[in-house]
């Protein structure tokens, strides 16, 4: 067919095909038209541009639907997250080991929420012949994170507890285990078990085992387990079979190693220290002794009364903790052999291998406090605050230690700011919280404890001693209405307490309110203990609002100022001041209201007392 010509015309055969107007007016459409390499080059931008547009953006979810914060990658992150997975694959089929844990390292860095890539990893180090211990601290990261992603479901939750299991973090076995221990499969049973027998639980090992023995009976490790427990914790009657399993699988070099370190837990809850110490030098001599293992030997001398022997024994120990259970465990009995110092210094040095475990960061921040390190303690808030291995809700905690390291160095204002953003951002640990509160109240911090002990309301708010802890920041932060509330509410959860009942007489007496509850409640509490002077005074107090001038001056005379401190001389002068300015005593009421010392009174008291100091300098 020939070519049409512009206005509909076609050309003659054999002729050049005319050039339509519209490209003689554009130089640009020309160069697109006669040009082949420019439109491939226009073509090659353009597939470019839309690439770039689809790959960099963070526009793909990375998180499961259900998972929050939401994690968005590029679609480029996808890629090379693939890439790198088949990296890890191949290098862990050659049995490079190290290098295909880094290639998933760096594929789920790519794309964290795909719990595929965690899921492999964790497998990946849990299936090694000898535990990689350079691998610990990413597998522990990473198999909570893959539960987290995941919901902890239960194909999960095997690996998951296979993995502490072979690091021996039966702690974190447990913990994981506990919520679902009614409904175990029986991976998890077999892990349970051991974990709980590990960890020194033996009648919970005992009920679970009778619950799961079908799952497990036909388990060889496990039932060397359950003789073992039969010969230290049993039944009267299993005693014997279970010792006499014990001992023939301490000769049976298939289960040398496992029986040996049985036959320890039993020593020692028999206090056997030469029994002990058998099993611990063939574990020692196979070189699969480990650090509880030492622990418990020197835990077996202390008590024996042999602490020389068992401190030498510990300062000579040289292999690291397994776990940040073990960490903690060799802190406190170092601290339990006196030395304090060198277990400050030893578990400074394991933060960087447990920096996951937020127990090593607050039991050294214990010690640094302890010995007065204030230096390190901030230091140690802000490398808390800065990692991000740490759960997010511990750094109001991190903010409270910088407080008290500011506070001690003689810096009140950033201690102040610190505690505020304490106060702010508090754990999610509600007995953390309530520890925190405690602290600061003791330091004088009473508005940042009343602040924080509020919080708490729905955690401990049926609990008598948590009403009285908030007493007693509210009246130290002059807060009279949490003192009412938290002094009523403490009085009705523990009404014949002499401690609540002062609290709540206390409260009625600065309101000046309901006179006669008030004067019964004192007189419960001077009835409980009659020679105690804050009752006393309290007593006079609400004797005075009852109107019963004579007999409240009469405990007032019993009443020493010279004998008290400032705050009851000024309770005992206010007492005075009233009784004064109810009989007109203008003279002695003056000298009695010269006396009050102001920063001892709850506002409303303050009130009272300034308008009747008025009213009574007005009178004629």
């Amino acid at each position: 067919m020939s070519d049409l010509l512009p206005g509909g015309a076609k050309s003659a055969p054999g002729e050049t095909p005319l050039v339509p107007e519209v490209l003689e007016q554009s130089s640009l459409l020309r160069q697109l038209f006669f040009e082949k390499y420019f439109r491939a080059a226009l073509v090659l931008v353009a597939v470019a541009v839309i690439g770039a547009a689809v790959l960099l953006p963070k526009m793909v979810r990375s998180t499961p639907d259900h998972f929050l914060p939401v994690i968005h990658v590029r679609a480029l992150d996808k890629l090379q997250a693939w890439s790198l997975a088949r990296s890890a694959r191949s290098a862990a089929a050659a049995g490079q080991v190290d290098a295909a844990a880094l290639a998933w390292q760096s594929a789920i860095a790519n794309d964290p929420g795909d719990p595929a890539l965690s899921r492999e990893l964790v497998s990946l180090i849990a299936q090694q012949p000898v535990a990689p211990r350079k691998h610990l601290r990413a597998g522990a990261n990473y198999a909570l994170w893959l539960l987290r992603l995941t919901q902890t479901n239960r194909a999960d939750l095997d690996l998951a507890a296979q993995f502490f299991s072979r690091y021996s973090l039966d702690q974190y076995v447990a913990g994981l285990l506990r919520p679902v221990e009614t409904n175990l499969s029986p991976v998890q049973a077999r892990e349970y078990l051991k974990s709980l027998f590990n960890l020194g639980y033996m009648e919970p090992f005992g009920q679970t085992w009778d619950k799961y023995q079908s799952a497990v009976d036909s388990d060889a490790e496990l039932k060397l387990y359950r003789a073992a427990w039969q010969a230290g914790w049993g039944p009267a009657v299993t005693l014997r079979s279970g010792a006499d399993h014990l001992a023939a699988a301490r000769e049976d070099p298939a289960t040398t190693a496992l029986a040996n370190r049985l036959t320890l837990a039993v020593a020692f809850s028999r206090a056997d220290i030469a029994a002990y110490e058998r099993s611990l030098a063939v574990l020692e001599d196979r070189h699969q002794d480990r650090v509880a293992d030492h622990l418990s030997h020197w835990r077996l001398l202390l008590n024996a009364g042999r602490r020389e022997q068992a401190a030498e024994l510990a300062r000579a120990y040289s292999n690291p903790p397994d776990s940040p259970a073990d960490a903690l465990l060799m802190t406190d009995l170092f601290i339990e052999l006196g030395l304090t110092q060198y277990a400050s210094d030893f578990l400074e040095k394991q933060l960087t291998n447990f920096d996951f475990s937020p127990d090593v960061w607050q039991r050294q921040a214990e010690l640094y406090i302890t010995l007065k390190r204030w230096a390190e303690l901030r230091a140690l808030a802000i490398n808390v605050r800065a990692s991000e291995r740490i759960p997010p809700d511990l750094n109001g905690y991190a903010w409270f230690l910088q407080g008290i390291a500011e506070l001690e160095s003689g810096k009140k204002d950033p201690a102040d700011e610190a505690f505020a953003r304490a106060v702010d951002f508090p754990p999610n640990n509600p007995l953390m919280t309530f520890r925190m509160a405690n602290v600061l109240n003791q330091l004088g911090q009473h508005e940042q404890a009343s602040a924080l002990l509020q919080k708490l309301e729905k955690d401990f708010g049926s609990l008598a001693q948590y009403w009285f802890q908030v007493v007693s920041a509210a009246y130290q932060a002059r807060q009279f209405d949490v003192m009412r509330h938290a002094a009523a509410r403490g009085y009705q959860l523990a009404t014949n307490n002499p401690i609540f009942i002062n609290n709540y007489a206390a409260a009625l007496l600065i309101e000046r309110t309901n006179a006669p509850l008030a004067i019964e409640l004192t007189l419960r509490r001077l009835t409980q203990e009659p020679n105690n002077r804050g009752a006393q005074i309290n007593h006079a107090l609400a004797l005075l609002q009852n109107d019963r001038l004579d007999d409240a001056e009469a405990v007032l005379r019993q009443l020493n100022p010279l004998t008290l401190d400032s705050y009851y001389r000024t309770v005992l002068q206010l007492g005075y001041f009233e009784l004064n300015y109810r009989r007109q005593n203008r003279k002695a009421a003056e000298l009695a209201y010269q006396e009050i010392e102001p920063r001892f009174l709850m506002p409303p008291q303050i009130r009272w007392l300034e308008e009747s100091h008025q009213e009574l300098t007005r009178t004629p």
